[in-house]
């Protein structure tokens, strides 16, 4: 992934030019030339603009892989570009993972029947809903943030370790004392208090080199 493509590639079943859904043009540099100047044009509204230079990405394939996780990512870099997005973090691949078959249809569906507007109306649900997503994470996130903490409103240091799980809900007693600044008593006394309390669980079995992960936090994070 990464590497501009100097061979042709086939988007089908197999390899057999006869059973290609699409075939993407050769002139890969040419095409992602004149990508390029387009987005730097103000053709339509922003997230109108995003979207269609999303299915003109596709459409080149510029590279022999990762096309489309690299085309996922550029839509998220976009919106931020365009100040539609505070930070770059947005989750479409969830999205279109979900509804994988309907993505390709409709990026098809361009190609072979000019069907914009399907395209369109599909890639701008995708960025609705996980916006939607995000922000409902978030307000779990905040509020399991705050119930923490108010758990352990009289423990400090097991509050700012408490604090470092919401930033790296994977932790080890180094990083923590690292990130918190508690002296290495404090950080050990405070992960056997939470995982007592069932916030973290070890996850190596070791008796050195511990990790730890808070379920809780994950849980919500990782929701498709």
């Amino acid at each position: 992934p990464g590497t501009i493509r100097d061979t042709p590639v086939i988007i089908g079943p197999n390899q057999n030019p006869e059973d290609a859904q699409f075939i993407p043009a050769p002139h890969v540099s040419m095409l992602l030339d004149q990508l390029i100047a387009y987005n730097r044009m103000d053709n339509y509204p922003p997230l109108i603009d995003i979207v269609l230079s999303h299915y003109q990405f596709e459409t080149i394939h510029p590279f022999r892989d990762g096309n489309g996780r690299f085309g996922r990512l550029l839509i998220m870099l976009q919106l931020y570009d365009a100040g539609l997005l505070d930070e770059p973090y947005l989750y479409l691949s969830a999205y279109f993972n979900r509804n994988r078959s309907e993505y390709f249809d409709k990026l098809l569906r361009v190609s072979r029947d000019g069907a914009w507007d399907e395209w369109v109306r599909f890639a701008l649900t995708a960025i609705r809903d996980q916006a939607h997503d995000a922000y409902e994470c978030g307000q779990e996130l905040l509020d399991l943030r705050g119930r923490y903490l108010e758990q352990y409103e009289d423990y400090p240091a097991v509050r700012d370790i408490v604090t470092h799980l919401f930033e790296e809900p994977y932790l080890q007693a180094s990083r923590a004392q690292e990130a918190t600044g508690r002296s290495k008593k404090a950080v050990y006394n405070a992960i056997d208090m939470l995982s007592g309390d069932g916030i973290i669980d070890e996850i190596t079995g070791k008796e050195r080199g511990r990790v730890y992960r808070a379920p809780e936090i994950l849980a919500i994070v990782e929701t498709p």
